[in-house]
């Protein structure tokens, strides 16, 4: 009796898998399937090897694995999204430094991540050998998404070197004034869909117009408290939204009076942005009772009332450490009123409100019930609307 046998899948609906369980994240499936076979290997490890972490702060890693022959490239030709984490102490050429980045030629996403043992590091005081190889890394690669952290002064010129840049994320960075020269007078703009800024400057990143932003359609920006004045505040995110006529994402998070709303977003948004912006993200941190709970969000959402296509607000208010916050129903109710008049927000969908209460020593037990009274009768209108998801939560984080 004779077998029938199946015939073998073609590799390119075996790709099309692959990358299915990869979208899915799903690693161990991505493992057994390459020890399948030599031509599964070969198809599954580069979806396994897409993504590493090096990191230098604990010492000098291995060299990537080079290959044993021809017919497979070295692993680091696999690699699509490197993260490469550094410390002071482990920059020099005899450490390694950042030698080992010069196997890396394939990356479109990397996150470059410096740390000191106190302090912050400068541009102009990082090794020179770092400084070097990670500026030849840059030149090398095709980079679309960069991620930087922890970096003082780095020249707004660096950004030149990343003609494919489109979504850029800035962690403690400053960015020193732009200086042009004959070399860079016929550079072309760099076009972003994504800037996000974390407790930065940035403002010399808009005067030297580096930056084409009029494409720009996600914005996130976290500001420092008021112990350093040359960082961002709202005044330079409303700069960003100015330049944009693509928004689909804003995101705000911040202490008053650094992240106050009045003046500062619907003055700010173009009549495209308007009809493009979809999902409002707001995360406002309360210090006393005198704060105004939504740091004057409401003001400029009464402003774009019946000329905007917002899907979703949203809010998650943090009360800082041991302190307290208003338990004024009529300012809590500021929201509910605005979002309550007719065809003012007509395609609205979702308003989740969380408000967070850090404790240290603080009994928060009282004020969590009065908040939570807030939210069973301060939002009438949004508990009642039956096209919108309204939710309001309550939660002390134990520090």
């Amino acid at each position: 009796m004779s077998r029938s046998v199946s015939p073998p899948l073609p590799l390119d609906i075996i790709e099309i898998i692959a990358d299915d369980i990869a979208e899915d994240d799903d690693t161990d499936s991505l493992k057994s399937c390459s020890l399948v076979s030599s031509a599964f290997r070969d198809i599954f490890r580069k979806h396994l090897l897409s993504t590493i972490h090096l990191d230098l702060s604990r010492g000098r890693p291995k060299e990537p694995p080079q290959c044993r022959s021809k017919e497979y490239p070295c692993v680091a030709d696999y690699v699509r999204t490197l993260t490469f984490t550094t410390h002071e102490r482990h920059t020099s050429r005899k450490r390694g430094g950042g030698s080992i980045l010069r196997h890396f030629h394939r990356v479109q996403s990397f996150i470059f991540v410096y740390k000191l043992s106190s302090g912050n590091q400068t541009w102009e005081t990082m090794p020179v050998y770092l400084k070097s190889s990670l500026t030849s890394f840059i030149r090398g690669n095709a980079i679309m998404e960069l991620h930087l952290y922890g970096i003082r002064d780095i020249p707004a010129v660096f950004f030149l070197q990343l003609p494919h840049l489109k979504y850029l994320e800035l962690y403690d960075i400053t960015v020193s004034d732009f200086v042009p020269s004959e070399q860079h007078s016929l550079f072309h703009p760099l076009r972003l869909k994504s800037f996000r800024s974390h407790f930065s400057r940035t403002s010399p990143l808009l005067d030297s117009q580096i930056f084409d932003l009029e494409g720009l359609e996600e914005i996130t920006m976290a500001f420092d408290d008021m112990s350093n004045d040359t960082f961002d505040d709202m005044s330079v995110g409303k700069r960003f939204m100015q330049a944009s006529d693509m928004l689909k994402t804003i995101t705000f998070q911040g202490l008053h009076p650094k992240l106050d709303s009045r003046g500062n977003i619907a003055d700010a948004l173009t009549s495209d942005s308007l009809r493009t912006l979809k999902n409002l993200n707001y995360y406002p941190m309360l210090s006393g009772v005198s704060n105004d709970p939504y740091h004057n969000l409401t003001h400029e959402l009464e402003r774009m009332s019946g000329q905007n296509v917002l899907e979703t607000i949203l809010l998650e208010i943090d009360v800082e450490t041991d302190c307290r916050c208003t338990i004024d129903h009529v300012r809590w109710s500021q929201l509910d009123r605005v979002l309550a008049q007719q065809n003012g927000f007509p395609f609205l969908r979702r308003v989740p409100i969380k408000i967070t209460l850090a404790q240290f020593m603080m009994d928060y037990t009282e004020l969590k019930e009065r908040l939570l009274e807030i939210g069973d009768q301060c939002f009438p209108s949004l508990k009642q609307n039956k096209v919108v998801e309204f939710s309001f939560e309550v939660e002390i984080d134990e520090i």
